[in-house]
This record gives structure tokens, C-alpha cells and sequence, in this order.
């Protein structure tokens, strides 16, 4: 990760529109957890990521598992999100998230994988799976709350591909639109490392998280195989509450400018 002296100030990471609770998608109810698992996308160092919870009591790094990446790259996979939802029948897109170990900045080792598609059941869904095989697979599928329900002429439930089509569009109308003004309003200059070690990286490899989206072969429910197969084998779990739920309590995160992005 970062390299900077251990005693070098650091800010506080503010908070924005992205983490407005309701605007979190939620998963299935894990294993050892009371709450539906979360997605959110988030801004940290300027640049957007996907921050996910667990909700699993006593889970790894607070339960949080985060595919870590610059802007552009999360514009991107809401490019991918868009080709998904244009798409009729089984589908998945992948990007790999890397990340710097011991400061080794030429060799960054995986630490998620996002990955966005359509099940066999034609549901639009996007997930991340933690490289660390000991962490659980999270899918969130595009569907509103237990709130809301979108009817036809008929006054009867719409099919739930279609349903998940018109939530999809919804949520990537308001989300690349708000990010693009996160990013503008809370926009802070670096404050780059003292003591020789500024330009870390430079701006090479700025956008090294990309990874190899579509990655061939077809799968029925593996995420790392990649290709058209089904959307996964996953537990229809919950979105009720209105999206309303708490993250567990877990250290707030700080602003270091040269953390996993290089700047």
C-alpha cells in the first residue's frame, strides 16, 4: 500500500452524495450476518472506487471489501453495466482491481475483481469477488427495495429481466451523474510525500487497475472464468428495508495521496 513516513499528517477523507445510504444496492443475507451484504460507490484520494460490506459479525477488515481504481476505470465499468443492460441472455464482464504490496509498484497484485452480467434468468446483476479466496463472493442483483414495484397496464408485476433493465438504467443515470459532480466538487490537490519520495509512480500505470474484461471461455457460475455462462449460483436474498441499513461501526478511513493510485 502506501509508503508514506508514519508521521506525515493525514486528512480526514470527507464524506459525500455517493454514500447517501439509500443509494447503496443490497445483496443476500450471508452466512453469519443480520443485515443484506451493501454496494456503494464512493470517492476517496479523487478517485471513485466500490466499496462493498459483508454485514458478517467479526468478518476480515471490518467486512469491507473494495475494488480500488482511478476514475476513468470506473466510468468504464458503467460502460460495461450499459452494454449489459442493451444485451438479451447470459452475460458477464470482468475488471480486475490491483493494488501496491510493499511498495512494489512495477509488480501490483490483485485484490478484487468487479464483475457485472445477466444470469440465466436474465436478471441484470454486478458483483465483486475478493482475491482473498477465504472472503465471500458478493452479487447484487437490479431490483427495486420491498418498497417499490414496477406494474404494467394491468396493474400486475413486470417481468423481472424488464424490471431489472429499467432499476439498471435508473441507477446508472443517477450515479455516473452524481459521481461526475463528487468528482468535481470535492476535487483536493495532492499533497504528495515529503522527503524525497514525492512522484511515487508519477503518472505511469495511473490507470493499471483495468485487468482483462472479457476473458473468454463461458462459465456457469464461476465469476473468474469469465465468459457468456449463467450469471452464478447465488441465493435470492433480500433488497427489502428501502436500503435503509447500517454499515458495522469500522475505522474511518484517511486521505493519502499516493494510496494504490499513483498520483
Amino acid at each position: 500500500m502506501s509508503d508514506q513516513p508514519q508521521n506525515q499528517a493525514q486528512t480526514p477523507r470527507v464524506k459525500t452524495g455517493l454514500e447517501e445510504p439509500k443509494l447503496r444496492l443490497l445483496g443476500e443475507i450471508l452466512k453469519g450476518a443480520r443485515r443484506p451484504s451493501t454496494w456503494q460507490v464512493t470517492m476517496f484520494g479523487n478517485q471513485l472506487r466500490v466499496t462493498c460490506y459483508t454485514n458478517i459479525e467479526n468478518d476480515k477488515n471490518n467486512g469491507r471489501i473494495e475494488a480500488k481504481m482511478d476514475s476513468i476505470t470506473a466510468y468504464s465499468f458503467f460502460e460495461l453495466l450499459r452494454d449489459v443492460l442493451a444485451h438479451k441472455g447470459p452475460i458477464k464482464r470482468f475488471i480486475e482491481c490491483k493494488t501496491v504490496v510493499n511498495g512494489d509498484w512495477k509488480n501490483p497484485v490483485l485484490e478484487s475483481t468487479l464483475v457485472v452480467g445477466r444470469g440465466e434468468d436474465n436478471v441484470v446483476f454486478v458483483g465483486i469477488v475478493s482475491a482473498d479466496n477465504d472472503r465471500p463472493r458478493l452479487q447484487f442483483r437490479l431490483r427495486p427495495t420491498d418498497f417499490h414495484a414496477l406494474l404494467g397496464e394491468d396493474r400486475k408485476p413486470m417481468p423481472e429481466d424488464y424490471v431489472s433493465e429499467v432499476y439498471g438504467r435508473g441507477y446508472l443515470n443517477l450515479i455516473t451523474q452524481l459521481a461526475a459532480n463528487v468528482l468535481d466538487t470535492h476535487f483536493r490537490e495532492a499533497q504528495r510525500p515529503q522527503g524525497g519520495q514525492g512522484g511515487q509512480g508519477g503518472w505511469k500505470g495511473g490507470n493499471k487497475g483495468g485487468g482483462n474484461w472479457n476473458k473468454g471461455g463461458s462459465g456457469g457460475g464461476n465469476w473468474n472464468k469469465g465468459g457468456n455462462g449463467g450469471g452464478g449460483n447465488w441465493n435470492k436474498g433480500g433488497q427489502g428495508g428501502g436500503g435503509n441499513w447500517s454499515k458495522p461501526s469500522e475505522p474511518e478511513p484517511t486521505f493519502e495521496a499516493d494510496e494504490d493510485i499513483p498520483f
